[in-house]
């Protein structure tokens, strides 16, 4: 067990902080060494002159997840409670910093790339929408990105002659392909930030860094096996 806010692990630390965004940083020492009788002057709620200091433990705030209205034909594939749960299963380490998920109306789909999401800072992950099933789109689909989709249940077609694609979805596939491939992907840009990891990455280590994204979808899939899903 560690007896200092300096050596606890990350999980311990994000536990605290999100359970106590505002607690003195002496009072939260003496919680965890438990000598609450030689308590700092520093006091987070009022408290007697003889009694020990009653120390504030705030509510934990939910993370803000916010969802736009997407045009007619276009949809989010993740619901504001699909988001919540799967960040929670993840653990208070994910989202650590994290200070907002937004579900964008607005779909950035583009005649030669698909961009799905995108880490903004300071600690936000925007979703965008995808049009509706089946998507037509107008390049060719590399053999990486037709296994990937396949992988969560899409029917993908590719027609190298007129240099199209075309990608059938099942709303539950599209649902997972969001959660373990993009959202987890997206967390991983947010620690590597949180970790001023990415400042010391080069431009020949970019397969390391995407590397650990993928470490961390895989994660992301253990820690959801074997838990009822709704199709």
């Amino acid at each position: 067990m560690s007896r200092s806010l300096h050596t606890q692990k990350l999980d311990q630390r994000s536990e605290r902080r999100l359970a106590r965004p505002y607690g003195a940083r002496r009072s939260e020492a003496v919680r965890l060494a438990g000598r609450a009788e030689r308590a700092p002057a520093v006091r987070e709620s009022a408290a007697s002159a003889d009694g020990p200091i009653a120390v504030a433990s705030p509510t934990r705030k939910p993370l803000k997840v916010e969802a736009g209205c997407p045009a007619p034909g276009f949809l989010n594939p993740l619901t504001v409670r699909e988001v919540r749960e799967f960040l929670t299963r993840l653990g208070a380490s994910a989202c650590y910093g994290l200070r907002r998920v937004r579900l964008r109306r607005e779909c950035v789909f583009g005649p030669r790339s698909i961009l799905f999401a995108e880490y903004v800072l300071p600690g936000e992950i925007h979703l965008y929408s995808v049009p509706v099933s089946p998507w037509q789109l107008r390049f060719v689909l590399t053999p990486t990105e037709a296994a990937m989709f396949a992988r969560h249940g899409a029917r993908v077609t590719l027609d190298a002659e007129r240099g199209c694609s075309t990608v059938e979805w099942k709303p539950a596939g599209l649902r997972d392909f969001f959660l373990f491939e993009v959202l987890a992907h997206e967390l991983v840009h947010h620690q590597l930030q949180l970790r001023h990891i990415k400042s010391l990455i080069s431009p020949r280590s970019r397969a390391d860094y995407e590397h650990l994204a993928k470490l961390h979808t895989r994660r992301a899939g253990r820690n959801f096996e074997g838990a009822p899903r709704e199709s």
